[in-house]
């Protein structure tokens, strides 16, 4: 069994600045290098948004020490729209920028935040260059650039070249030009222009969709951006700008993501790109519209804030009692909401015992050669920077090895054959009859099982939460209170080994209680950590099945009064009666390790059953329980 330690005044302390933190919500900065600077707390990160204010636009951010990852978001300036009479194209999204878990270390990292393109006033000319975003140093293994998006292409000759490729690539402008391509990884390329009937222009790229291409009478819509919820918050950005019509022609819609809206009919409106969200310019008629400025964000964790280390105990007598000379169990239980849980991958481990032995396994066994009280005590530190750790300490009460009560053996047992038995199949017969047989697979008659150290020491047992087992006053378990709740009815099942053997169409199986030669232990007393435990505990089950008109129903309730001659019980559903899912539904979700399945499947009891009743028949089995 576990043991469940208290949290300490440490961890407490932990939490209470978390959540001090969380009350914080929200401080906002102007910072004096052209940059405002936002900061969030929730229970699990710090969150750091940069958005443009004025030239440079930079700002230094001193990454720090116990920071080992970081997720970011950057997007540049969307580009602006281009100008024209003729239908011009929108400008392309900034380009953008996202990863999680980046490795970083404690130095300064450079932010810089592109402000969006400008619109030119003069018809036909494209708009201008969203600015550049970028994260430089701050121990990354490479610098983060994201491109300014590609101005909007202008028309009538003034300026005849394409889109400018920028992040996200620009609208198409002229009539025979190319809209710009987009930057791969960062954003897509712009729509073509129509020439023809009602001028229009291209929309310019978002950043997870092209532009569309004009047609006669309609300008292109700007490509959608891509949505994070970095900031807790689900949010597009990069979202490429709408182009222009002429005459009676519809201006494209913006991309989701802070694209702007195109001219319509000429004339308006128009919209320009949103600031902190890196949309590209509407274009526009005599003058386009400017691009939205970018925005960078970065969310980190503190390693040492969200760093405990605890442990668990378990015995391997399945109770909460731990006994001298007798291996106890050590569990360490690193608790870390960090990003990255690589971190549980890279921790060194301290056990003090405090009867002078130590241990630097992660999962260490100890056996006290003592009785008393013990303050055993786990450091737990990161190794990839010692600064961080943390101590969990607990005492532990152990008790002398003389008052072990053997939960092995069942009170009151007088079983001392500890002979093999087994049976014999025909499996090319429809037969489901098995012959019995000795340990020299000798023809016998049923054995005398109640005298078998194993089948003699299948007893009915209560299980308390904390571990503790009673027994009644015989395997039926007499005694012991069916109706619960205080405990869960279980079956102990001792040790056995098993053999198989196979003979032309004779398949034999043997169990004994105790190890022979060529036996082999059930898996089923294997438990966590492939630990050999001296017994299993199997829920008790008990059921009837009878006809409701022509419905066959199955009443079931482990751990109360075993259900009988089809009675209905208010604390089931369906007015007390289940039916065969119902069954399945109600053991599968009543608690952990529960749930239902099938006996035939599990090799331990499939085996005991079928040696016990001398048949394969599941039928006969119908209402006896385990």
């Amino acid at each position: 069994m576990v043991y469940k330690s208290n949290v300490n005044i440490k961890t407490v302390f932990k939490i209470l600045v978390i959540l001090c933190l969380t009350s914080l919500l929200c401080v906002s900065m102007a910072s004096a290098t052209g940059l405002n600077k936002t900061v969030t707390y929730d229970a699990r990160y710090t969150i750091i948004t940069w958005t443009y204010d004025s030239t440079p636009g930079t700002d230094t951010w001193n990454v720090p020490s116990d920071t080992l990852f970081i997720d970011y978001l950057v997007v540049a300036g969307g580009g602006a729209g281009g100008s024209s009479g003729g239908g011009a194209g929108g400008g392309g999204a900034g380009g953008l920028l996202y990863d999680e878990n980046v490795p970083v270390s404690h130095e300064d990292m450079t932010i810089t935040v592109g402000a969006g393109g400008i619109k030119d006033p003069i018809s036909g000319k494209r708009g201008g260059n969203g600015g550049n975003s970028s994260l430089v140093n701050g121990g990354l293994s490479s610098n983060v650039v994201a491109c300014g998006g590609g101005g909007g292409g202008g028309h009538e000759g003034v300026d005849t070249g394409s889109g400018q490729d920028g992040g996200s690539g620009g609208g198409e402008g002229t009539t025979g030009a190319t809209p710009g391509d987009g930057i791969v990884g960062q954003g897509y390329g712009g729509g073509n222009y129509m020439a023809t009937g009602n001028r229009a222009g291209g929309g310019g790229g978002g950043a997870s969709e092209v532009g569309e291409d004009a047609i006669s009478g309609a300008a292109g819509d700007g490509g959608d951006g891509s949505a994070f919820d970095i900031t807790g918050t689900m949010i597009y950005y990069a979202g490429g700008g709408g182009g222009s019509a002429d005459n009676s022609g519809t201006g494209g819609t913006g991309g989701l993501g802070g694209g702007g809206n195109g001219n319509s009919e000429g004339l308006g409106p128009g919209t320009a790109g949103t600031d902190g969200l890196g949309g590209g310019g509407g274009g526009g008629n005599i003058g386009g519209y400017d691009g939205g400025s970018g925005v960078v964000i970065i969310r980190y964790s503190s390693l040492s804030s969200l760093f405990y280390a605890d442990y668990t105990i378990e015995s391997p007598l399945h109770t909460y009692d731990y006994y001298s000379n007798t291996p106890i169990y050590f569990n360490s239980t690193l608790s870390s909401s960090y990003a990255n849980e690589t971190v549980h991958d890279d921790c060194t481990y301290y056990w003090d015992f405090d009867d002078g032995t130590t241990s630097t396994l992660e999962n260490p066994s100890h056996s006290f050669t003592n009785s008393g009280n013990y303050n055993v005590s786990l450091k737990t530190t990161y190794s990839l920077n010692t600064s961080i750790n943390d101590t969990a300490s607990h005492s532990i009460t152990i008790y002398p090895s003389s008052s072990i009560i053997d939960k092995n053996n069942p009170p009151n047992s007088t079983a001392l054959d500890d002979s093999a038995y087994g049976f014999r199949w025909l499996t090319g017969s429809d037969s489901p009859t098995l012959v019995y047989v000795d340990e020299n697979g000798i023809d016998i008659e049923k054995p005398e099982f109640d005298n078998s150290t194993l089948f003699g020491n299948i007893w009915r047992c209560g299980v308390y939460e904390n571990g503790t087992i009673i027994y009644g006053d015989n395997a039926r378990g007499d005694g012991l209170d069916l109706n619960g709740p205080d405990y869960d009815i279980m079956v102990h099942i001792p040790l056995c080994w098993y053999k198989t053997e196979q003979t032309g169409f004779n398949l034999t199986y043997w169990v004994s209680p105790v190890n022979k030669s060529g036996y082999e232990i059930f898996e089923d007393f294997y438990m966590r950590g492939h630990i050999l435990r001296g017994a299993v505990y199997i829920g008790a089950y008990e059921s009837c099945g009878l006809l409701d008109g022509a419905d066959f129903k199955m009443h079931s309730w482990s751990g109360f009064t075993p259900v009988t001659g089809g009675v209905s019980y208010p604390y089931l559903p369906n007015t007390g009666r289940l039916n065969i899912d119902d069954a399945e539904d109600y053991s599968n979700n009543k608690g952990d390790y529960w749930g239902e399945e099938n006996i035939y499947t599990h090799g331990l009891l499939s085996t005991l059953i079928k040696m016990d009743l001398g048949s394969l028949n599941s039928q006969s089995t119908l209402g006896r329980g385990i």
